[in-house]
Order: C-alpha cells, then structure tokens, then sequence
C-alpha cells in the first residue's frame, strides 16, 4: 500500500533531509518562504512542520529574527581524543626538531598575532598558525598534514561555547606559547615541552570544565 505524504509531512522531510544532508547547517536560518517555493505549497504545511521541528528540539525559534537550526551539542569524547593526537605531534615536533632563528621567528609572529587578537576566529586561526608552524619546521609532510587534518577537525567540532572559552583563556595561552619559545630559543626542549603541557591541562582540566 502506498503511503501518501501530507504537506506538512513533506515540508517535514524536506527540511530535516537538508538538515541531515548539511544543506542546512547548525544556526542556519529557516526560510519559510523559500521552501514554500520550492515544494510549491503554501507556507501554512511549512510553518507546521517547522513548529513540529521546534518541538523535536531541531529547530530553535529567535524573537523577531526567526527559526533557526539548532547548534548540534559537541562531540566532547571525539574533540578531546583529536586534541591528544595533536598535542603528542606537537609534543614530538619540540623533542625532535632544531629550530632556527627564522623558524623562532616565524612562531613568534603567530603568538603576536594572537595577542593583537580581539575576535574569536581571528585568535583561533593565530593559535592554529602557531601549532601548524611548529610542526612545518620538523619538515616531515606527513605529521603536518595530519596536524592540518586535526586542527580543521577541531574547528568544525568546536561550538560557540568552546570557541568563547578559547578566547576567554587568551591571556594564560599566549603566556604558555610564549613561554615555550623562549624554552626553544635556549634549547630546552624539556622545558618547552612541559610549557606545552601546562597550556593542555589548563585548557581540558580547567577552562573547558566550564562547557563539559
């Protein structure tokens, strides 16, 4: 028996498959009309299937500015285990590696840029540029693409909640940055290391509490 589909059910599947499908993605907005459009029905079935997605908790509604689709909660388990293999290539990159005037110089620009951040992205592509430039100068194509991989990984994972907690800590991780230069630039490799250490447990046992 053929199952016949109301409008709302196909206004319903229409925009839960664009959902699934990333054709929406997470605080899109909703454009009633436009999917009246392109289903060709009133925006009446649309509007009842997108009060149906509100209450599945899909799709959230802003006063004044309209239904938006909902930020997904973060994969913390997934993030975190991303975050361990990048800190042991970061971690192996310091032990293994002689960084020249220009290579110190080159990192040292990525933590200038982080301290002249005053926005979320810009601060987290300068940290990003900071990780990337160190494992650039170990020269090894495999374990910087893996680390770009990562780091993009970590960027699409991260909520608007993680990425404020990012820049709440600004001060703490240019300190830890800074200071693990400074260790290479003396070639205190065990000391960079641990300066390295110290940024990742205040940034997973300390700031990211506040989201986990």
């Amino acid at each position: 028996m053929i199952q016949i589909l109301t409008l709302k059910e196909e206004a319903y599947n229409h925009i839960t498959g664009k959902i699934k499908n990333k054709k929406y993605l997470p605080k899109e907005r909703i454009n009633e009309s436009q999917i009246s459009k392109e289903l060709n029905m009133s925006r009446t079935p649309v509007r009842q299937a997108i009060v149906q997605l509100e209450q599945e908790g899909i799709i959230e509604h802003y006063l004044h500015q309209g239904y938006y689709v909902c930020e997904k909660p973060m994969d913390m388990d997934t993030y975190l285990n991303l975050l361990d293999v990048l800190t042991l290539l970061i971690n192996d990159a310091i032990l293994t590696t002689e960084f020249s005037k220009q290579a110190i110089a080159e990192i040292t620009k990525t933590i200038d840029e982080m301290t002249e951040a005053t926005c979320q992205q810009t601060f987290i592509d300068a940290q990003s540029q900071f990780f990337l430039k160190i494992l650039e100068t170990k020269e090894n194509e495999f374990s910087y693409e893996v680390g770009l991989l990562l780091i993009d990984s970590l960027k699409k994972l991260a909520t608007n909640e993680v990425k404020q907690v990012m820049m709440d800590t600004k001060e703490k991780t240019v300190y830890f940055c800074e200071s693990t230069v400074r260790h290479l630039v003396n070639n205190q490799k065990s000391y960079a290391l641990s300066s390295m250490e110290d940024l990742y447990d205040y940034f997973v046992l300390h700031a990211l509490k506040k989201v986990y």
